[in-house]
């Protein structure tokens, strides 16, 4: 009877055991699902991050478009202010170089020069950040003068093109 006692308590250990692998499988399996629901919510989010950036980079290609032909049209306003911007970074660019290869003389490592490089990177990406919000600037007071321009004219459109006297006196003779 010992040995049929022994199958027995095996039997419950194994129903035991089936029941709490059965316990964790539906456990797992829920947090599979919620998973799973994250994982399409985040990716619809991605996609509609995505989109937004499209449509931002879309909307800065045609802003910059519109840049450019406003600059077209109006050259020579901005052809002064533009050369200096030019000279200016030419300057800084050969000031940096010359920085770059007087530090680099007084240390005889490589890293140093490295270091010296990657700085001189950051300097290059900060300036094209610079020159890129000075650009958004200019397009903003573009695009207000623009709007001036345009709200100026739908003023004029809409003003008579008779004198206030002689309009009016007209259109009375007309209906007596």
């Amino acid at each position: 009877m010992s040995e049929r006692d022994t199958v027995h308590k095996e039997m419950e250990k194994l129903s035991d055991d089936l029941t709490q692998a059965m316990k964790k499988i539906k456990l797992l399996d829920s947090n599979n699902q919620e998973l799973q629901e994250e994982k399409r919510g985040l990716n619809y989010q991605l996609e509609s991050l995505r989109r937004e950036i499209a449509s931002a980079l879309h909307e800065r290609d045609k802003a910059l478009k519109e840049c450019n032909d406003l600059r077209e049209k109006f050259g020579d306003l901005g052809a002064n202010s533009g050369d200096g911007r030019s000279l200016l970074g030419d300057q800084t660019k050969k000031s940096r170089g010359r920085l770059i290869d007087s530090l680099g003389a007084l240390g005889d490592g490589q890293g140093c020069k490295e270091h010296m490089r990657e700085d001189a990177r950051s300097m290059g990406q900060r300036q094209r950040l610079d020159n890129l919000d000075q650009a958004n600037q200019e397009l903003e007071s573009l695009r207000k003068s623009l709007d001036k321009a345009q709200t100026e004219l739908a003023e004029a459109v809409q003003e008579p093109r008779y004198p206030k006297g002689e309009g009016t006196g007209r259109s009375a003779k007309g209906t007596r």
